[in-house]
């Protein structure tokens, strides 16, 4: 009961703090109604947009879509009005009775919540496993961009510490600016600018961290005790932060440690907000005759072979700028990336998506999105014939269930060079091209890797950097 109190007593204070920055108050339009709407077929985001008088970019925003192409028949978005992210009256504390029949998704999707940030306040493990009659403490979010305005304000008055081992920790300051007192401390050993890109990451998302440097320093970066891998352009570093798809929704830090050759020191946090990818909810039948590759020990021992194999992923970057679609033509996506699936036939799996699907019929050409070394080409129980190529710097990418591969390990490749042709082998229901990608291990949304703005960090030649 004091957990709870303490919760609550934290978001009211959040809550004040939101009415004094004047987050979320303006009146709705009278012409727009907050609710939520199942895609039909042919149906596009800009049209359902012109539809419920609101704008393209707010609902990509509020249901965490990378793509704006990237939506699908049977998909529930959730319709955001212009001035109108949401209000006091709807962010009070209260509980939920579960009823007959409920599922935590219809529950989230009740009070314009992710099932995520229900299954961290009630302390659930899986969310499938709620019963009728339970009580369930819900907390309307405030948006990722107000949590993060006041967490900076409570870390200037020391509600929130951010201590670091060695030198002179400290947090972002007072608004206007509020990231101006760590940036004097770190212009003082010898930065010039620090930036994220972008400044709030959706779950399963990449950020670009970008330090830029008057004198050469020794930096180290880490994100939940992580180290990142820095690269290096000039007297620019960048780091690559990768966020998991499951990660939590809210306020994470970046730990980052400097020192010159003059022996100063300091340890600053950067935050990262975190805010939900409105990810769907799939539940995929699997044919008989591969119901057996569902065995919990098979895909164990595949997926710790996998682990071996995106570790490989070192060295210095071999991409520079955007990357392009593994294929040739316009074949449609379908399963999304970050989708919660629910495998039903044999034993049984839940999970997400770790890669994006698209409609390729058997034997068309995959093809590399980027330079790359091949670090694997072959079959695999549960992902059919697969091929698995390192960009360098952590960043790798599989392509699954192809029916012929084209290329062999150690092999180097060119962006446009073919390596296979798509297929339906492994755990597959339907002839398709499975593309993922990795940043040190985690599987992110290949999306940004083609959006021109998010890869502009990268678009002049990056370097590995050799010291820690």
């Amino acid at each position: 009961m004091k957990q709870i109190k303490r919760f609550l007593s934290f978001w009211m204070v959040l809550l004040v703090l939101a009415a004094f920055l004047g987050i979320g108050l303006a009146p709705a339009r009278a012409d727009c109604t907050p609710t939520s709407h199942v895609i039909q077929p042919g149906e596009t985001l800009s049209a359902l947009a012109a539809q419920f008088d609101t704008t393209v970019d707010l609902l990509a925003t509020a249901n965490g879509l990378a793509n704006v192409n990237d939506i699908e028949a049977g998909q529930t978005l959730r319709i955001v009005c212009p001035g109108a992210v949401t209000t006091l009256s709807n962010c009070s504390a209260q509980t939920h009775i579960v009823q007959p029949g409920e599922t935590l998704y219809s529950i989230a999707l009740q009070y314009h919540v992710s099932a995520e940030q229900l299954m961290a306040l009630n302390d659930l493990k899986d969310p499938n496993l709620i019963q009728a009659g339970a009580k369930l403490f819900v907390v309307p979010c405030l948006p990722v961009e107000a949590l993060t305005r006041a967490a900076l304000l409570l870390s200037r008055v020391g509600a929130i510490t951010p201590p670091l081992p060695g030198g002179a920790a400290i947090a972002p300051g007072r608004q206007p600016g509020p990231y101006d007192v760590a940036l004097q401390a770190a212009q003082s050993i010898g930065v010039h600018q620090m930036s994220l890109y972008p400044p709030v990451v959706a779950q399963g998302g990449t950020a670009w961290l970008h330090i830029a440097t008057t004198k050469p320093l020794s930096v180290t970066v880490r994100i939940a005790g992580r180290p990142l891998q820095i690269l290096v352009r000039g007297d620019d570093l960048f780091c690559l932060v990768p966020m998991h798809a499951l990660a939590k929704v809210g306020l994470h830090w970046i730990d980052v440690q400097m020192a010159d050759g003059q022996g100063k020191q300091l340890a600053l946090r950067w935050p990262l907000p975190v805010r939900a990818g409105g990810y769907i909810h799939q539940t995929i039948t699997i044919p008989p005759g591969r119901q057996a590759l569902l065995d919990p020990a098979v895909v164990k021992e595949e997926i710790a072979q996998l682990a071996t194999i995106w570790a490989q992923s070192s060295g210095p970057p071999l991409w520079q700028g955007v990357w392009r679609k593994p294929f040739d033509g316009n074949w449609p996506p379908t399963s999304p990336f970050g989708a919660r699936r629910v495998y039903v036939g044999g034993a049984g799996l839940t999970g997400f998506h770790s890669g994006q699907d698209f409609a390729l019929p058997a034997g068309t050409p995959v093809l590399a999105p980027a330079d790359g070394i091949v670090l694997y080409a072959g079959p695999l129980h549960v992902r059919g014939n697969v091929v698995i190529l390192s960009h360098g710097a952590g960043v790798a990418s599989g392509y699954w269930h192809l029916s012929r591969v084209d290329v062999v390990k150690g092999e180097m490749v060119r962006g446009g060079q073919q390596i296979a042709l798509s297929g339906n082998t492994g755990l597959s229901t339907g002839a398709h091209l499975h593309w993922e990608t990795r940043v040190d291990g985690i599987a992110v949304t290949p999306w940004q890797w083609l959006q021109p703005a998010w890869a502009a960090a990268s678009i002049a030649p990056l370097q590995a950097r050799s010291e820690p």
